[in-house]
């Protein structure tokens, strides 16, 4: 809306954006407030966690929804208007302000409410800071408080929020469903190896996403203004960039994938993960290369492929763990993660879809 200077729809979603982060908040901190007693009974009980004190610190940390949600929503205007310098600061400054409160907290001899407490204190003034930073930002649009009146646009939302939803929701599922299965088929003492391993290794994807994450606004403001020129322009470059980079890190990881495993968990981890570790890099190198287009079909607005890609990502390396992992072990259980390659058809369709919408300028 801001690449097509449509202030009126944009009045509308920052309205009903703000409304629905204020019911998702209250959806959360009264169900916790009013349950918090049952909800004390599910943690071992001692003379020092009494049920009492348990039901203390959830309803604080009840507290922080609220903050975390606004903080979360106003972070979304400086990205959306891509000043991404803003959350980093924010989000940087909100860590290092957290810690250094806990700690001092802590060394005082405060008690796990008194840190908790301090924590909320500190979402509470970051959050309304984020939201101080981004009032300061809308002021050039003057824009109104208004209610959605357009089926249209609420419809166009709401979809899009389901199937950003299902894509950022599915991949937190299948990031622990992968270790039930692999606990499950292998057993406790394959799935702390496997553990290890794959939690380093995403960090491949982990980078991928965040160079290309600028993707998504830019290219929805690319697209409001009909610049789909540029988007396949961008949409090659960081593809290539990405291949290359990736290649880099992927063959410095494989060159050293030995001493740095000995040196992190000594030799006898080693000898068990070495294979399946070299595996895994080489899988997720090639995964990540998806990050350009997830970000472009955000930014285009049919987030459904990510969607779609995720689940049958997901599944197909689920299915894969039981079977490779019965005949191969760890091995085949890190090979079973080549189920998120099906991904690629993800890249295949961006580029059948500008073909397909021709070089517009």
């Amino acid at each position: 809306y801001v690449g097509s200077k449509n202030t009126e729809a944009l009045s509308t979603v920052l309205s009903g954006g703000l409304i629905v982060y204020i019911l998702l908040g209250l959806g959360l901190i009264i169900p916790l407030l009013v349950f918090s007693p049952y909800l004390a009974r599910i943690f071992t009980l001692s003379e020092i966690h009494s049920a009492e004190k348990i039901v203390h610190v959830i309803r604080l940390m009840s507290l922080g929804f609220m903050p975390l949600l606004f903080r979360s929503g106003a972070m979304a205007i400086p990205i959306g208007l891509q000043r991404f310098e803003i959350p980093v600061i924010v989000t940087v400054g909100y860590q290092i302000l957290s810690y250094a409160v806990a700690l001092l907290v802590t060394l005082l001899g405060g008690s796990v409410a008194q840190v908790v407490s301090s924590t909320v204190i500190v979402l509470w003034i970051t959050a309304l800071g984020g939201v101080f930073v981004a009032w300061q930002m809308l002021k050039p649009f003057k824009l109104n408080f208004t209610l959605m009146r357009s089926k249209n646009n609420v419809r166009k939302l709401f979809s899009f929020a389901v199937m950003s939803g299902v894509s950022g929701l599915g991949s937190r599922i299948f990031s622990f469903a992968d270790r039930l299965a692999v606990g499950a088929v292998l057993g406790l003492e394959a799935l702390a190896y496997y553990s290890v391993i794959i939690s380093l290794v995403t960090k491949i994807l982990q980078f991928s996403s965040a160079l290309t994450s600028a993707l998504m606004p830019a290219v929805s403001a690319w697209m409001a203004s009909g610049a789909i020129e540029r988007v396949r322009i961008y949409f090659y470059k960081t593809t290539y960039a990405l291949l290359l980079l990736n290649f880099i890190i992927a063959s410095v990881l494989l060159v050293f994938s030995a001493p740095l495993l000995r040196l992190w968990i000594g030799e006898s981890f080693t000898d068990h993960t070495l294979m399946p570790f070299r595996a895994l890099i080489v899988i997720y190198a090639l995964i990540s290369l998806n990050a350009p287009a997830y970000h472009i079909a955000n930014g285009i607005g049919i987030p459904w492929l990510n969607a779609i890609g995720s689940l049958l990502g997901g599944f197909s390396t689920i299915g894969l763990i039981f079977w490779l992992g019965k005949m191969s072990g760890l091995l085949g259980a890190a090979l079973a993660n080549s189920g998120y390659l099906l991904n690629f058809l993800l890249i295949i369709i961006m580029l059948v879809y500008f073909q397909t919408h021709g070089r517009k300028k």
